[in-house]
């Protein structure tokens, strides 16, 4: 969580850290927008945001548009020796995909012949209909002759690439930190963090460890059938720890750099060789850019994030190493974007970027909203662009609205739709931002958070719809026209509707084909193609 101590103080190292070169390993999915061709912050998010926000993966048909294709086969054979060649003929064949035509003339390609008839327009913002759009492959033939007469060449096929497929949502998009206490919810993934499983409360002196907290998480999350497990390594041991002081996080000396990285390694090298093939995915440090997680500098950090990487892959090759953690909620003054994260991204690069995952906490301010939200993930995919960071998954290890700060802004007192619409709006935003994770902070009673997740509360319901709604289909993109998102999933070959708005209500036309509306929380009614329907911030899912 993230806790406002402002900005992490700059120390001078007191010993060299030895460079450890670490083996690059990608993992599959969240790939970043390009590099912006401007030089400013303003530029590059501004093009960001256009870009995730208003180009779909795949473009909807058209409304009220029937498409008609023909293949124009085109034939011309002069007669031998003929002064002047004949007329060409010219015949209209509809053509099976994939079926090949009785007789082609080698210099001659055939061209599809497309025509579009408009079925009737209306004044009315209309959804495409839902339907799967059927795959059309054209095969072009091409040849060439050699000597005269009516001397024939077989044809010779250009076979065309297929489409790209859809990718499938994992259920581990759906991430939860899971408190100290209850039952957890269906999800895909949690973070171990403010669940006593630091590194000063694993081990309380040099050479003694405590496991049983770890296990006790690790079996907790059986018992709710959760297999991905991340763990924060992070929180330095007082006997570790190069300074103490008496207020620190947890206890004295939690943020502190080891005055002995030997430490640290063996620490690490413990956790990877018990946990080999039990917790599949470790984070090296939680909001290391705020002084209340860490007071060492951001090239200590680098040092330590290779050092874990080089260990935790030569024990077990298949584990994820996730990059610490920057978080947003910091002074007004203080830029996480360009102050100290960007001297990290440069330190990291010089160990040749021993990360698989890049992470961020984009906390808005108590007073901030889903809107804010989204430009922190444009910014922090900007930052990782002006770094020339390999292209990684992104996930966002912490998220949640309301929280009081930073400095004297006071925490937000949400509705219960607002709570349930902007924490569905997260996961539908992850997807459609291309992060690849997203854990919520946390599973608990009522608190401090803005909102709350916790057993029947309507955003834990906003929360189990909209896995339901997503996990196991296709993910076909987004569009957006003025406030209104519109998604596109596909289960087999129904498509199905997510509409929301980003803020404010509209009204839109129901798709043909649509039966049913279901809100984020709310129960199913019926719905009727053609029919005006009004959306809210909640999501509303459309299908047959």
């Amino acid at each position: 969580m993230a806790v406002d101590n402002g900005p992490a103080v700059t120390r001078k190292r007191q010993t060299p850290l030895p460079t450890m070169a670490a083996p690059v390993g990608d993992i599959p999915g969240g790939a970043r927008p390009p590099a912006s061709a401007g030089g400013g912050d303003a530029d590059e998010l501004g093009e960001l945001l256009i870009m995730t926000t208003t180009q779909p993966l795949m473009r909807p048909r058209r409304a009220g548009l029937a498409i008609v294709a023909a293949v124009a086969l085109v034939a011309t054979v002069p007669g031998c020796g003929d002064s002047a060649a004949s007329p060409a003929t010219t015949t209209r064949v509809a053509t099976p995909t994939g079926a090949t035509p009785a007789s082609t003339h080698p210099s001659v390609a055939a061209k599809p012949t497309v025509a579009v008839r408009p079925t009737g327009t209306s004044s009315k913002s209309t959804l495409p209909s839902l339907a799967v759009e059927p795959t059309v492959s054209v095969t072009s033939y091409s040849g060439s002759g050699s000597g005269g007469g009516n001397a024939q060449v077989a044809p010779r096929p250009t076979v065309k690439k297929p489409a790209p497929v859809p990718p499938l949502i994992d259920r581990t998009l759906f991430g939860m930190h899971p408190g100290a206490r209850g039952e957890l919810p269906i999800l895909g993934s949690i973070r171990l963090w403010d669940t006593g499983t630091t590194w000063a409360e694993l081990q309380p002196a040099k050479g003694v460890f405590n496991w049983a907290p770890l296990d006790a998480q690790l079996a907790r999350a059986r018992s709710s059938r959760v297999s991905d497990v991340l763990m924060v390594l992070a929180g330095t041991p007082q006997w570790a720890a190069t300074s103490t002081k008496p207020t620190d996080y947890l206890a004295p000396g939690v943020p502190s750099p080891p005055k002995n990285m030997a430490d640290w390694d063996a620490f690490v090298r413990a956790v990877a060789t018990r946990y080999k093939g039990r917790i599949p995915t470790y984070q090296v440090w939680n909001e290391f850019n705020l002084s209340t997680f860490w007071r060492g500098t951001p090239e200590q950090m680098a040092a330590m994030t290779a050092r874990a990487y080089s260990i935790i892959k030569k024990i077990d090759r298949k584990a994820v190493v996730v990059a610490p953690s920057t978080t947003v909620r910091t002074y007004r003054k203080y830029d996480p974007f360009t102050q100290f994260y960007p001297r990290f991204l440069t330190a990291l690069a010089k160990y040749k970027w021993p990360v698989d995952v890049f992470a961020v906490h984009a906390y808005p301010a108590g007073n901030g909203t889903i809107a804010t939200h989204a430009a922190y993930i444009a910014r922090m995919q900007a930052t990782l662009v002006r770094a020339k960071a390999p292209k990684k998954p992104l996930w966002e290890t912490e998220i949640n609205f309301g929280l009081a700060g930073p400095g004297p802004i006071p925490r937000q007192q949400l509705s219960d739709t607002t709570q349930a619409a902007w924490l569905a709006q997260t996961y539908l935003d992850s997807l459609r931002l291309g992060v690849s994770r997203a854990y919520w902070y946390a599973w608990q009673p009522p608190s401090f958070l803005g909102i709350t997740t916790w057993t029947g509360t309507p955003a834990t319901k906003a929360f189990t719809d909209v896995q339901s709604w997503t996990v196991g289909a296709r993910w076909r993109g987004c569009t957006v026209r003025g406030t209104v998102v519109t998604c596109t999933i596909q289960r087999g070959s129904a498509l199905q509707q997510i509409v929301y708005t980003t803020s404010g209500t509209a009204s839109i036309k129901v798709p043909v084909g649509v039966a049913r509306s279901c809100a984020a929380g709310k129960i199913c009614t019926a719905a009727k193609s053609g029919s005006v329907l009004r959306v809210t911030i909640l999501p509303v899912r459309l299908s047959r």
